[in-house]
């Protein structure tokens, strides 16, 4: 429930995704994964508390380049 009110924004409280991972026993990246399901499943904008999709996709992009490097990535 908390993932989908932070991802749609209805009612942010000001806890973050570390905030909310370590009150249910997950890491961020699953708080974050979580969130961008529910923005894509309505067809919603990121809210204020997540990245942009547009900052996902580079992050990911740098991140595969990084494990291309070091022969990580089949």
């Amino acid at each position: 429930v908390e993932c989908l009110a932070l991802a749609t924004g209805i009612s942010y409280m000001g806890d973050s995704m570390t905030d909310i991972a370590r009150r249910y026993g997950v890491t961020r990246a699953a708080v974050s994964k979580r969130c961008v399901e529910f923005t894509d499943a309505l067809g919603l904008a990121p809210s204020r508390a997540m990245r942009s999709a547009k900052a996902r996709q580079s992050y990911r992009r740098r991140r595969m380049d990084e494990l291309n490097q070091q022969n990580l990535v089949p």
